[in-house]
């Protein structure tokens, strides 16, 4: 089974004059943490505090439980003044955090620290210690939320003239694990750089955000937008587009369709 991702629009640009090929970029260090804190700075937005609200988290690599082994998704919990160190009351401890209601402030908060953790540090592939535990800060903020830069126009994805073309999308081997398919749509705005700010149209934040036992949900559409994501911020955006507008400031969808060939 080979997985391919496409890029939309690229028909478009086929009567563009030719140009020598591009450099390859890397996108900005840090660009995952800025997606995902953003993004489930959303979800809370009326909530987030001037002055951050520190949390901690204990998280569990694996257990392995009784033979044969099998290997149990990673988990968060809230840390104890002691560390839990025995494996059926820290999944005792998870299953109590995913089922503790999001009704104040406070629990929204801690819930949003809770899946950043998640989705940003937990593991993805089971280890070989029978119980491991690591320890985890994070924080919640209203500078999370920061604004998108402001866009003074339209193009299509066909218009836009690069540098540095996207870099080549690799489909990611989560959601090939779980045959997840789909089309991403990102808004992105060229800065005076070049460089392009690109936030997700396509909802991936787990739904629902947590199982009965502790664990996140279902990751696969958070697992294609950052492969999505990491393209786009790889891009070096030329000075005018195809048809001589100024590129600074335009904003386009950035598109990349998801599909398995069988």
């Amino acid at each position: 089974m080979i997985g391919a991702a496409v890029l939309l629009g690229l028909a478009g640009q086929a009567a563009a004059p030719p140009v020598a090929a591009p450099p390859v970029a890397a996108p900005p260090a840090g660009w995952r943490e800025a997606m995902v804190r953003r993004d489930t700075a959303r979800r809370i937005a009326a909530d987030l505090p001037a002055e951050p609200r520190h949390f901690r988290f204990q998280c569990s690599a694996a257990q392995v439980l009784r033979r044969p082994y099998r290997w149990v998704p990673p988990k968060c919990i809230i840390a104890r003044e002691r560390p839990v160190t025995d494996p059926e009351r820290f999944a005792k401890l998870a299953r109590a955090e995913a089922a503790a209601p999001e009704v104040t402030a406070d629990d929204r908060l801690r819930r949003t620290a809770w899946l950043r953790v998640m989705l940003l540090h937990a593991p993805v592939e089971p280890v070989s210690e029978q119980f491991k535990t690591f320890f985890v800060d994070e924080a919640v903020a209203a500078t999370d939320l920061l604004p998108a830069p402001p866009s003074r126009g339209e193009a299509l994805r066909s218009d836009i003239a690069f540098t540095v073309r996207p870099r080549l999308i690799e489909y990611p081997r989560q959601a090939l694990r779980s045959l997840a398919e789909g089309q991403v749509n990102l808004r992105c705005t060229a800065n005076g750089e070049g460089r392009l700010h690109c936030e997700s149209m396509t909802p991936y934040l787990p739904d629902p955000l947590v199982r009965p036992d502790g664990g996140l949900g279902p990751q696969d559409r958070f697992h294609l937008v950052s492969a999505a994501m990491r393209s786009a911020l790889s891009a070096v955006v030329g000075p005018r587009t195809y048809d001589g507008r100024v590129s600074t400031g335009l904003s386009f969808t950035f598109s990349v369709d998801f599909r398995i060939n069988q």
